[in-house]
């Protein structure tokens, strides 16, 4: 089995195209605040949010204390560390600077709205970390953007 969480590790979770940056920088602005980093010297006024969070399916050495995941909560069972995941609307999953003709388009939103997608269905994915928060709410924090 590849990497392994630790119990001091966040996992930032949430449905491609929906959130994902935001959450990073989000995570990242409020762990870099008690360093007391002078303002020129924050972390992300020199690098993407997706440079400094990896995604733990990339990562081999488990040394990150931040990490970011699109899969569900049944895809990472019994990780240790706490989990964050932002709910966003459906409505809110963006393409993003990409030049698509019709037909392919219309074949991603079908695709979407099937539920074979990426990474599954959207509101399964959504509902795994909401159980989550329910069964266990001090490692799994839910937030809702509205």
């Amino acid at each position: 089995r590849g990497f392994q969480p630790q119990d001091t590790d966040i996992i930032l979770s949430s449905y491609p195209k929906s959130g994902t940056t935001w959450l990073k920088a989000l995570t990242v602005a409020l762990l870099e605040r008690s360093k007391n980093h002078s303002s020129d010297h924050h972390p992300l006024l020199s690098h993407n949010p997706h440079g400094i969070v990896p995604y733990f399916e990339l990562v081999h050495i488990s040394s990150e204390a931040v990490l970011d995941s699109h899969a569900t909560a049944r895809d990472a069972q019994d990780p240790q560390g706490l989990f964050l995941r932002l709910c966003t609307c459906a409505g809110t999953c963006s393409i993003h600077k990409i030049e698509l003709n019709r037909s392919i388009l219309e074949s991603m939103f079908k695709s979407f709205c099937d539920g074979t997608f990426s990474y599954g269905p959207f509101w399964e994915h959504l509902l795994s970390y909401w159980r989550g928060s329910l069964e266990d709410p001090k490692r799994v924090l839910f937030i809702v953007e509205r």
